[in-house]
């Protein structure tokens, strides 16, 4: 399998420009949770290595727009940049299993990224806006932020790596009628928390 956060910092590389020049070889350790649970379930054997990599381009992308401190990938002071880099590899992500014609997974993702905006909207929503020269984003704390998400992030792993009919894309779904799947629902749909590797 190839190294999906190794293949981002390629992608932004190859981008030229700011992001280039911003983009960082991830270190051995940072966290790969996402891509290997997600690699090792039935529709990675099929997608191939596109799977693995729209999935740590989302992840890295809100890291980058919530938590930009904690991006394993890319590394500014600048919030504007941080924003326009994850913009790009939440594209890049859509855009790679668009290419292999993968439309199902392209539609798991697309909820995911919804459902990521929800999360961090209504924290945002009860935090308030940043305060000027704070190191919070808005959403409140790094640490805090990039945890807000987890349990969706266990749902997407199991909604990508399962495919468009399982339990867990199906919860994902109803972010299309305007609703939040309760982390709980989340863990159930998933079958159980991610193993951390």
């Amino acid at each position: 399998m190839t190294d999906a956060l190794e293949s981002l910092t390629r992608a932004l590389r190859a981008d030229g420009g700011l992001l280039a020049a911003a983009a960082v070889d991830p270190a051995p350790d940072a966290d790969r949770t996402r891509s290997r649970a997600v690699a090792a379930l039935p529709r990675s054997t099929i997608v191939g290595d596109a799977l693995a990599l729209a999935i740590e381009a989302t992840r890295e992308a809100e890291l980058l727009h919530h938590a930009p401190e904690l991006a394993r990938v890319f590394r500014t002071d600048d919030r504007d940049l941080a924003l326009l880099a994850g913009d790009r590899l939440y594209a890049l992500g859509l855009a790679r299993l668009a290419e292999g014609g993968w439309t199902d997974e392209v539609a798991i993702l697309a909820d995911v990224v919804a459902v990521v905006a929800r999360l961090h909207a209504d924290a945002a929503w009860a935090i308030g806006p940043a305060v000027d020269g704070g190191a919070d984003t808005g959403t409140g704390p790094a640490v805090v932020a990039a945890a807000r998400a987890d349990d969706l992030w266990t749902c997407a792993v199991a909604a990508l790596g399962h495919g468009i009919a399982s339990p867990a894309a199906e919860l994902l779904r109803t972010v299309r009628r305007g609703e939040l799947p309760a982390s709980d629902a989340m863990i159930t749909a998933a079958g159980g928390p991610i193993a951390r590797t």
